[in-house]
């Protein structure tokens, strides 16, 4: 079972509340209530350790498959089942969208599982309660923090991001340099929403 740290009290409510944070990008040390989303009611601890329960109930063998899963590729269209999981949050890239992430910076825990498609699209799972993670593409970037009751997603530049369970931000479409980050808070069932990043001119 991954252990998973507890910031600070944040957010949970039940629309998607648009921000428009001009020049600013999230920092890890950020916290989606500081952008206007609600905090989880009556504290964080109680969702943290429901998060971390969820995630203890996955099946084991959908675990093994995404630890099988570092190191191949998959063909075009592939959809892993451990995306379905509760308490399990996945992130796709589109074609020309890249994780920043690496061996020091893969969030609050290491991913649980990335599959890299033969189209250039990848898609890479975390249990939920994670900090900023961060994807980048030609002139714009995205970030998502899932944690804290919620699914806080950002989107500069010529990005955009999708959100499962209802919802999507994106970029004004200028340069990254000169972009404002479009956020917002998506916090209906975020134990089992996925987010996908593409490029504007790509799924426009």
């Amino acid at each position: 079972m991954y252990r998973i740290a507890i910031n600070a009290v944040v957010g949970i409510a039940f629309t998607a509340i648009l921000a428009h944070a001009a020049g600013v990008q999230p920092e890890k040390r950020d916290l989606p209530v500081d952008h206007g989303c609600i905090p989880c009611k009556g504290g964080d601890r109680a969702y943290y350790k429901a998060a971390s329960h969820a995630f203890a109930m996955v099946d084991r063998k959908l675990i093994a498959e995404g630890k099988a899963s570092f190191g191949q590729t998959f063909e075009e269209g592939y959809q892993p089942k451990l995306c379905e999981a509760h308490g399990v949050n996945c992130v796709t890239a589109g074609k020309g969208v890249t994780w920043t992430g690496g061996t020091k910076h893969q969030g609050l825990t290491a991913p649980v599982g990335r599959w890299k498609r033969e189209d250039g699209t990848e898609t890479i799972a975390w249990p939920y309660w994670q900090s900023t993670l961060q994807w980048t593409c030609d002139g714009g970037s995205g970030t998502t923090y899932n944690a804290h009751c919620t699914i806080f997603t950002c989107a500069k530049g010529t990005m955009r991001a999708d959100i499962s369970t209802g919802g999507s931000v994106q970029g004004d479409g200028q340069g990254d340099d000169f972009a404002q980050n479009v956020c917002g808070c998506f916090p209906r069932h975020y134990l089992d929403t996925d987010i996908t990043f593409t490029q504007m001119d790509e799924s426009s």
